[in-house]
C-alpha cells in the first residue's frame, strides 16, 4: 500500500516508520527542509525496549514532490494540528486519486467535515475515542471487563481488571472502519457479578488535570471562533424538539462543589429560538433534584445563573446576537454574581450549598427536555471551565483581557509547527514577550496569543532581554 503521512512530527514518524518496516511504501510529509533532508539521508531510528533499529523512509516537504515521483497514494494519514487541517488537505490534493482514502487521527471533533469539504465524504475515515461505563452492583471475586472487536482474530481495545462495586469508567480508541464493538464483563472462577447501566458514548478529551472527558451525543460541530483563528468553538446543539445534540460530563468527585461554584466560558448567541430560553450549562443530580443552570434568558435578552439550592437567581445586562461574550457565573455563601466581558453585570444574595451525589454536567442543552423541547443553545461556546473556587474581580478582568485576542480573525494560540515538545523558554521582562522553543522553531507569545515565530529548530537554551534574543 502507498501511504502518505501528512504532518510527520514525532507521532507521524513513529507510525510511518512502522508502516514502512511492514513493507508499505510510506511518504512522510514535513515542511521543514532540514528534517526532510535528514530523514531521506539517514532514515529514522526507533528505540524499543532499549534496542535501536534504523528504518529507511521517504520524506517530502509537500505533495507536489511526491506526485513528481509517484502516482496517487492509497491512504493519507492526517496528523496535523486542528487549525492546519484545511490548508494541509488542500495542499495534499496532488496525491489524491479516485481510490485514495483519508484517515484522520487528530484530537477533537470536526476534522472529518473539513476533510470531506475538500476530498469528498466518501473518502474520509477517522479513528474515534469512546467512553465506556459500567455499574457493578455486587461481586464475589475478582471482576473485569474488556472491549474489543469480537469474532475470530478479534482485537482488544481496552482491558480493566480488578473492578469493584460502584461505577467504573474508561476511555479507549476504536480504529477507523470498525462499525461495532463487544463488551465482555466477567469474574474469575467460582465468582458471581451483578452489573447494570452499561453505556458507550463518543468522547471529547478533557485536557485539564481531571481527565474527565465529555461524552458526545448526536452531532456537535467544531469550528474556528473567527475566520482564520486557531481557537475552536462548539455549536450545533439541539434547540427545539428532542434533546439529540449535546455534550455531557458524567459524575466525578470534582463536581461536588459544596459551598463554592464558578462557571467560566465564552458564549455567542446567534439568534432567538421562538420565545424560549437557551441553556448552555446544566448541572444536576441523578434524581433530577438540585441543579445549577447558566443560560440565555429570552424575555430579558441576557445571561442568567440559577444556583438552585441556596443563593439568588441573577441576570446580566442585555446582550446582542452574533457577538462573543466572556461569561463568569459564580456562587458561594456570600454572593451570587455574573460577570460579562470582565465587568460585574449582576449580583444577588449568597447561600450556595450543593452536596448531592452523582451530579453530572450537560453542555449545550437542558439536562432533560421541558415541554418536549431541548431548550438548547442556538450559538457557540468555547473555553468552558468549572471551578470550586471563585476568582476575584481582578482575576476575572485579567482573564477576559488575556483571552479576548484569541477571538479575533487569524489569531494564533498554539506553538508553531507540528511539535509540542518544548526544548527551551525565556521571558523578556522588558517587552513582556514569552519565547518558546521547539524542534519546529521559536514561537513568540504576547499573553496567550502567538504574534511571531521562527522556523529554525531551538536547542536547549533561549535568553531574552530588552528585545534581544539569543538561542542555542
Amino acid at each position: 500500500m502507498k501511504i502518505a503521512v501528512l504532518g510527520a512530527g514525532a507521532l507521524g514518524c513513529a507510525m510511518g516508520s512502522c508502516l514502512s518496516e511492514a513493507g508499505h511504501e510510506v511518504w512522510l510529509i514535513n515542511r521543514r527542509t532540514d528534517h526532510v533532508d535528514a530523514m531521506n539521508a539517514y532514515g529514522l531510528t526507533i528505540r524499543v525496549d532499549g534496542v535501536d533499529r534504523k528504518i529507511s523512509v521517504k520524506a517530502a516537504r509537500n505533495a507536489h514532490e511526491i506526485s513528481a515521483q509517484a502516482d496517487a497514494v492509497d491512504l493519507i494519514i492526517v496528523l496535523v494540528k486542528s487549525f492546519h487541517t484545511y490548508a494541509a488537505i488542500v495542499s495534499a490534493t496532488p496525491i489524491v486519486g479516485p481510490k485514495t482514502l483519508v484517515l484522520s487521527l487528530q484530537n477533537g471533533l470536526g476534522h472529518e467535515d473539513v476533510l470531506a469539504e475538500v476530498v469528498g465524504r466518501e473518502k474520509v475515515v477517522a479513528g474515534k475515542t469512546y467512553r465506556v461505563s459500567i455499574d457493578v452492583i455486587s461481586t464475589t471475586n475478582t471482576s473485569y471487563f474488556r472491549v474489543g472487536s469480537g469474532g475470530e482474530g478479534s482485537e482488544t481495545y481496552l482491558t480493566v481488571n480488578g473492578i469493584g462495586t460502584g461505577t467504573t469508567t474508561r476511555t479507549f480508541t476504536v480504529p477507523a472502519g470498525v462499525t461495532s464493538v463487544f463488551i465482555n464483563v466477567g469474574v474469575t472462577i467460582s465468582g458471581t457479578i451483578v452489573f447494570d447501566n452499561v453505556s458507550l458514548k463518543e468522547d471529547v478529551a478533557d485536557r485539564s488535570v481531571q481527565g474527565n472527558g465529555l461524552q458526545v451525543f448526536g452531532t456537535v460541530t467544531k469550528t474556528a471562533v473567527a475566520t482564520g483563528a486557531e481557537l475552536m468553538g462548539y455549536s450545533g446543539f439541539s434547540t427545539t424538539g428532542s434533546k439529540v445534540n449535546y455534550l455531557r460530563m458524567p459524575y466525578a468527585s470534582v463536581l461536588d462543589f459544596d459551598t463554592s461554584f464558578c462557571f467560566m466560558g465564552w458564549i455567542k448567541i446567534d439568534g432567538a429560538v421562538g420565545t424560549q430560553d437557551q441553556h448552555f450549562f446544566d448541572m444536576i443530580n441523578d434524581n433530577n433534584g438540585n441543579r445549577v443552570n447558566v443560560f440565555y434568558q429570552h424575555s430579558t435578552t441576557n445571561f442568567y445563573i440559577a444556583p438552585g439550592n441556596g443563593g439568588s437567581n441573577v441576570g446580566s445586562a442585555a446582550v446582542q446576537f452574533g457577538h462573543w461574550y466572556h461569561v463568569v457565573a459564580l456562587a458561594n455563601t456570600v454572593t451570587t454574581d455574573i460577570y460579562v466581558n470582565g465587568e460585574l453585570s449582576g449580583t444577588g444574595a449568597g447561600g450556595f450549598n450543593h452536596t448531592w451525589p452523582n451530579g453530572s454536567v450537560t453542555l449545550g442543552t437542558r439536562f432533560a427536555e421541558y415541554n418536549s423541547n431541548a431548550y438548547g443553545l442556538n450559538g457557540s461556546m468555547a473555553l468552558i471551565r468549572l471551578s470550586k473556587s471563585t476568582p476575584s474581580p481582578e482575576q476575572i478582568k485579567k482573564i477576559y483581557n488575556d483571552e479576548k485576542f484569541l477571538f479575533q480573525e487569524n489569531a494564533k494560540a498554539t506553538l508553531y509547527g507540528s511539535s509540542d515538545a518544548v526544548t527551551a523558554l525565556a521571558y523578556d521582562d522588558d517587552t513582556e514577550l514569552l519565547h518558546v522553543g521547539t524542534s519546529a522553531g521559536r514561537s513568540v507569545f504576547q499573553g496567550l496569543r502567538r504574534i511571531d515565530n521562527t522556523t529554525d529548530a531551538v536547542g536547549v537554551a533561549i535568553s531574552a532581554s530588552n528585545g534581544m534574543v539569543a538561542e542555542d
